[in-house]
């Protein structure tokens, strides 16, 4: 889907733009796995670096600011439009 694209391509923006326009969040890839899935995924991914990183004594920068993609798909019933203007 659109959506899981542009989680999978780590656009934050493109997430909401799709969600301000009710994409939803529950379909399924052909591998069974939902753009909320692969949101959790990535989270877990980027949490990992920034361990591996404070474990070796580096800074670590997120890839980018803000609410995760995760969260945002995880939260949505809260996410409302407000938050998104």
């Amino acid at each position: 889907t659109a959506l899981a694209h542009a989680v999978l391509a780590e656009n934050p923006e493109v997430v909401e733009l799709l969600m301000r326009y009710g994409a939803d969040t529950s379909l399924q890839d052909r591998t069974g796995r939902s753009a909320v899935d692969h949101a959790i995924e990535i989270r877990a991914r980027h949490r990992e670096e920034e361990q591996a990183a404070a474990a070796a004594g580096e800074a670590y920068e997120p890839p980018y600011k803000g609410r995760s993609i995760a969260d945002m798909l995880l939260y949505s019933d809260a996410f409302t439009l407000s938050a998104l203007s």
